[in-house]
């Protein structure tokens, strides 16, 4: 069994729907360095038992078709698997920020809590970003599946405007290796599961 954690982001009205759905909601203020709002995001955020990325797809393609709220992003995130390193899109931390206005800051509403947020899109330098980030109860992550991950690009550069992410990430490798089948699973090839669950997300963006 595997855990997955799904971020499902959307028009406020999406957090009376989740929770009408039992499903956990977060809202999140991404912040400028001096801690003013640059927007808030409302979103789902609970973990997920599956024994496969195939089976988390299929029941995310079920939970979409039954949210009416406009959708802005689907995350689906897991722990570090070895066997999920190459599908990955990047790796990513959280973290308790410092004086360190280096990396971009959120806020959780609920909670109060500050969060710094890190991330690495280059495969080969994966073992690097988890010295780097691991101890002090920093999360690390998988991101397997992002529908706009250029998103929250603009408040990365708030933080680092000198640097477009957009033109780093054009510059790597391409992002997934070509996989044929899901091994040891019983489920479609990747991209065709992705190509399923990108399909779902335009039908239900553009409603």
């Amino acid at each position: 069994m595997k855990l997955f954690e799904i971020h499902i982001t959307g028009e406020k009205s999406i957090l009376s729907e989740f929770e009408l759905l039992g499903i956990k909601t977060i809202v999140i203020d991404l912040l400028y360095p001096d801690k003013t709002i640059l927007r808030t995001e409302y979103m789902s955020s609970f973990i997920l038992k599956k024994e496969s990325i195939g089976e988390c797809i299929n029941y995310v393609v079920d939970l979409l078709s039954k949210i009416k709220t406009k959708i802005i992003r689907v995350k689906i995130e897991s722990p570090f698997y070895d066997e999920y390193k190459d599908l990955s899109l990047y790796m990513e931390s959280h973290f308790i920020p410092g004086d360190d206005v280096s990396y971009p800051v959120s806020q959780n509403q609920k909670s109060g809590k500050y969060m710094g947020t890190d991330r690495e899109y280059n495969k080969s330098n994966y073992q690097d970003f988890i010295d780097k980030w691991i101890g002090n109860n920093n999360e690390i992550e998988l991101c397997l599946y992002d529908s706009f991950k250029e998103e929250d690009f603009d408040w990365f550069e708030k933080y680092n405007p000198n640097e477009s992410l957009l033109t780093k990430i054009e510059k790597l490798p391409v992002l997934h290796k070509p996989i044929n089948e899901w091994v040891g699973t019983k489920y479609k090839p990747r991209t065709q599961k992705l190509i399923e669950l990108d399909s779902v997300i335009e039908i239900i963006v553009n409603k």
